[in-house]
């Protein structure tokens, strides 16, 4: 496996000296992710990652958390292979990757207030512009979970004359999708309507899911200057839980098994959002964001006998200023805002006894609440012609207010049954603080250093447990991180670039789990750092070669396990993609995918033998034809056995897994009239 990380390195260094003497390459230009508004991505100091429409149409994921995967830098934990449990983690932050990347849906956070991470099914492919990921800032303009960066899912709009456009799937595991999409523009009025079918049998028994969503936007534009945007998703889901299989276990069945038959989850997520873009003068612009979400989930997990219905509602106002101006003979662009979050939670949790005590009968009710305020100002500089700064500030202050009351019932007696009643309220104040200087050496060249002070503040779910003592744990202390990145990105001539960054996190408190005594806690110092590197080469108009390698160690510095890797995050992590054009209307996509040796979860002495390394090659054939295409998908061509996922069962003393599905296929057509 060590060769085939070095032939990549091997092609990257190649391709970099191949084309020095060549014409210009034209590089990307926009990305609103960092800035909260259009920017030249060449002056931004910071690395950033572009997935355009035309990348998704023809790559071969069938969630977003698949079209992430192959990022440099970026590692996918999909636990059932059908993007209901992931997570993604941004430089190396294993088991809690989820708390510390900042995922949103054009520009409204979808990371929840606990630890069930973000809804990766509640926006299908099908609806999404673009993707962008920043890696390693978006502290001040962002605030709470982005230490490891951020990324932002851009949804469509309507353009042009109405169009309608069909797709149907089929393809393994009982794999079926259909989506039916209307949008186009019309004078100052622009819509999209967008109907999504999922569902599949899921590669192990239990991993089945079904899934439906229903999206709109529309977008008013009486004037220049002004727009009122209007949109808003609604998503049906429920699938199963087939849970790890440990080590003993896969001795006697299959990979394919579960453990867990009846262990299932049902889901209702939707949300509105309204954004208004008000250009007052020339230099001067007012945009304002508010939304509404309401997420519910009923679990049903009779394997631990836990029963709950949550419901989470979350509402945020988002107003900010972008002033254009002139100090000193230098353009500046100041811009700053206020973000306000308020989240009301509700677990009701029941009996899953049914020959103990009645099932289903209401055991307690727990309301948690957050409610955040954020404030930020930053400015981007010019220094000179091809010198620029960004210097920002944010203030962040949080409040939590839990409440839990037992039911009265049957078990009022029963010692193991809590009847402890919680009603306390914590309050945290954190800042956020980033510096960069980007320097434009040529003029599809960059080499930027930024520095970023970044924080995560504990979730619900790591400060509250009705079984601790004290239920809620004051002493949890919030997460600190100091970034330091420099990076550089070139491009050879019209058919060549490549770049590099180099990074190092220095942080404080970072927040665990701790299985010998069952509670959430901070670790001493811990430390990640890491180098990327990346290259993009085009052969003529028919072939397009993307490569990335990351190293990353994240590693204690103190305590008990000084020295010692974290849990769950491999040391490398490469990437090699193609997109080549042949004979008539043909294409082909390949991705390769390989990742490193991790520890398991909870293995932070490294007592047991790591997940082994991997790599996975997926091809896609696609025709085009007339108004649409067909295409035809191999996933895991190699029919690799592997595990994105596993834990130490602290019960057993053995290791557990979460087997990833073999070779499997899909196939498709798209149409458009």
């Amino acid at each position: 496996m060590k060769k085939l990380v070095i032939g990549l390195l091997g092609y990257w260094v190649i391709g970099l000296l191949a084309l020095v003497y060549a014409e210009e390459y034209a590089l990307e230009k926009i990305v609103i992710t960092p800035l909260r508004y259009a920017q030249d991505i060449q002056r931004i100091p910071a690395a950033v990652t572009v997935i355009t429409k035309e990348e998704i149409e023809k790559s071969n994921a069938q969630t977003i958390v698949d079209l992430l995967r192959p990022v440099s830098s970026v590692v996918v934990r999909d636990y059932y292979g059908t993007g209901t449990k992931a997570s993604v983690d941004l430089r190396g932050f294993g088991e809690f990757a989820g708390e510390n990347t900042l995922v949103l849906i054009d520009g409204r956070r979808v990371n929840e207030i606990d630890l069930s991470g973000v809804a990766w099914t509640q926006i299908p492919l099908e609806i999404v512009e673009k993707i962008e990921i920043i890696r390693g800032m978006g502290g001040v303009l962002y605030g709470d979970n982005a230490l490891g960066g951020v990324i932002n899912i851009l949804t469509k709009k309507g353009e042009g004359k109405p169009t309608f456009k069909f797709k149907a799937e089929t393809g393994s595991f009982q794999r079926e999708k259909y989506n039916f999409e209307m949008g186009g523009s019309r004078g100052i009025l622009s819509y999209l309507i967008n109907f999504n079918r999922y569902s599949t049998n899921g590669y192990r028994k239990n991993s089945d899911y079904r899934g439906e969503d229903f999206f709109g936007k529309i977008t008013y534009q009486p004037q220049d200057g002004f727009s009122l945007t209007l949109s808003g998703n609604y998503h049906l889901g429920d699938f199963g839980l087939p849970g790890a299989l440990r080590e003993s276990q896969l001795k006697d069945t299959s990979r394919r098994d579960t453990k867990f038959p009846a262990d299932d989850v049902g889901e209702a997520d939707g949300y509105i959002n309204l954004e208004t873009k008000s250009k007052l003068t020339d230099s001067l612009e007012i945009n304002t964001h508010l939304s509404f979400r309401r997420r519910e989930v009923d679990n049903y997990l009779l394997s631990s006998q836990s029963l709950d219905y949550r419901r989470i509602d979350t509402l945020s106002l988002r107003p900010s200023a972008i002033l254009e101006t002139n100090l000193l003979g230098k353009e500046h662009q100041f811009m700053g805002g206020i973000d306000f979050y308020k989240v009301d939670s509700l677990i009701d949790a029941y009996s899953g006894w049914g020959l103990v005590y009645y099932q289903g009968e209401k055991m307690r009710e727990t309301a948690i609440d957050k409610n955040s305020l954020g404030y930020y100002l930053q400015d981007r500089g010019e220094l000179s012609e091809r010198l620029n700064f960004l210097l920002g500030y944010r203030l962040e202050k949080a409040k939590y207010s839990f409440d839990s009351t037992p039911q009265p019932g049957i078990w009022d007696s029963d010692p193991w049954v809590s009847r402890t009643v919680v009603d306390e309220d914590l309050q945290l104040d954190e800042e956020a603080l980033s510096f960069g200087l980007n320097y434009l050496f040529k003029e599809n060249a960059k080499f930027y250093i930024n520095y970023n002070r970044s924080f995560r503040l504990p979730t619900t779910d790591e400060y509250y447990s009705i079984w601790s003592t004290p239920p809620v744990n004051t002493q949890l202390l919030p997460q600190i991180s100091h970034n330091y990145e420099l990076g550089c990105e070139y491009g050879w001539g019209e058919y060549l670039r490549g770049g590099f960054s180099l990074f190092a996190m220095k942080l404080r408190n970072e927040l665990y789990y701790d299985p010998l005594t069952f509670t959430n806690r901070n670790y001493d110092k811990t430390e990640h750092r890491g180098l990327e590197l990346f290259a993009e080469k085009k052969i003529g108009d028919c072939l397009i070669l993307n490569g990335n390698y990351t190293f990353t160690e994240a590693f204690f510095k103190g305590g008990n396990y000084a020295g010692k890797q974290i849990p769950l995050i491999p040391r490398h992590k490469a990437s090699l993609s193609g997109n080549l054009k042949f004979a008539r209307n043909w294409e082909l996509n390949t991705i390769f995918n390989y990742c490193g040796e991790r520890f398991l979860i909870n293995d932070q002495g490294h007592n047991y033998p790591p997940l082994k390394d991997f790599f996975t090659l997926d091809l896609r054939w696609e025709r085009k034809i007339r108004e649409g295409n067909l295409y035809f998908t191999v996933n895991n061509l190699f029919n690799k056995k592997y595990s994105e996922y596993g834990a130490i069962s602290t019960v057993y003393n053995e290791r557990g897994f979460y087997p990833s599905p073999e070779r499997n296929f899909l196939m498709g057509i798209t149409y458009k009239f």
